[in-house]
């Protein structure tokens, strides 16, 4: 939804270019010595503006209806530049997507990495007794694990060049916290003693605002992935077993991912290139509703619930409203829940009627 999102956004962007790119191409030559009549080119201006608004939809036209042959080129040149821009954010979008959905395994990866970074501040720090922390047994998986070196290698990840971040969130995160210093003082811990304080450690760090700013201004979708990544390391923690720890599995983005990844490309081409018929039946059902009741993530929702359940024939009509429903409770306005579910709803059920949705396999689980 986000990629979609920020194409339509884009879309927007380069209308708008458009027409200021109109505007500069009728506007004064301060450096010709010529005369120049003003009236004429805003009158150019304007046609061209009025011309490009009525055409800008047609892919490849050429516009000829003015009597201004200048008019009719600048507004052709505008349309074709139009759709080489958006077809490159297109593309370019897509490609995003997949890399910053990739990029969850990387930030899983420096998260697991975190909890032994810290250990080595805590084994060089004064003013805490860490030796528990440096010889706790789940730190010393994470330490000597095969698979996660291997990944830190693999995508080249390190906390490197942020140490003066990394020793400003250890000041705040552990010198101060009481179930860390507690943890501390105990005399022998066990493994269950290990364990709990990596998890409490785990759930502050996703807390803190220090390590949420600075994630954020490296990762765009941070807010979403949050999460995600806190779920997965924290699952990691938790599989680590007393005997043989270090041979722990890492966490997959999905049991399938070029599967799922293949599932995405084509969910966004095809709701980027959904039929005018089907936006049209969008409209239709929405026409009666407030203005600001149809957010943009509204209409985002309603084209891809409309192409899901047109284009992937093993998804129920079911667990697509019901995807739809959980996404726009997230994140866009607190009545679209009902909104997006009664539409989608009529729209499969039309649709259903017309034999356009047809199903095979699992999607014809719960189908009606």
């Amino acid at each position: 939804m986000q990629a979609i999102f920020a194409f339509m956004q884009s879309k927007k962007s380069h209308y708008n270019i458009g027409k200021q790119n109109i505007e500069k191409s009728f506007s004064r030559d301060l450096n010709s010595m010529e005369v120049q009549d003003s009236a004429l080119l805003v009158a150019q201006s304007d046609e061209s503006k009025k011309l490009y608004e009525q055409y800008y939809n047609q892919k490849g036209i050429e516009v000829t209806t003015s009597k201004d042959e200048k008019v009719n080129q600048i507004t052709t040149d505008t349309i074709a530049n139009y759709y080489n821009c958006i077809e490159k954010d297109r593309l370019f979008f897509r490609s995003n997507m997949v890399i910053e959905a990739e990029k969850i395994i990387d930030r899983y990866i420096l998260m697991l990495q975190l909890l032994v970074e810290f250990a080595q501040f805590a084994q060089t720090d004064k003013r805490i007794k860490g030796k528990n922390f440096v010889k706790n047994l789940l730190i010393d998986a994470l330490k000597f694990n095969k698979s996660l070196e291997n990944m830190i290698l693999k995508h080249n990840l390190s906390w490197k060049s942020e140490v003066d971040d990394l020793k400003s969130w250890y000041k705040e995160l552990l010198r101060k916290d009481e179930t860390f210093i507690e943890y501390l003082n105990k005399d022998n811990p066990n493994f269950s003693d290990d364990s709990e304080i990596v998890q409490h450690l785990i759930k502050a760090i996703f807390k803190n605002d220090l390590v949420t700013s600075f994630m954020e201004e490296r990762d765009i979708n941070w807010a979403e992935n949050r999460a995600i990544v806190r779920s997965m390391v924290l699952k990691t923690i938790k599989e680590i077993g007393e005997e043989n720890s270090e041979n722990f599995e890492l966490m997959e983005l999905s049991y399938n991912w070029e599967e799922d990844k293949d599932f995405f490309v084509k969910l966004y081409n095809e709701t980027l290139s959904l039929g005018k018929e089907y936006k049209e039946m969008i409209a239709q059902r929405t026409k009666n509703w407030e203005v600001d009741r149809l957010a943009a993530v509204d209409r985002i929702a309603l084209e891809m619930g409309v192409t899901e359940m047109l284009n992937f024939s093993s998804i129920p009509v079911k667990v697509t409203i019901n995807e739809y429903i959980e996404l726009v409770k997230n994140y866009s306005t607190p009545k679209s829940k009902q909104f997006i579910n009664g539409i989608l709803d009529t729209i499969s059920k039309d649709l259903t009627v017309q034999g356009k949705i047809k199903k095979s396999g699992r999607g014809l689980i719960d189908n009606r």
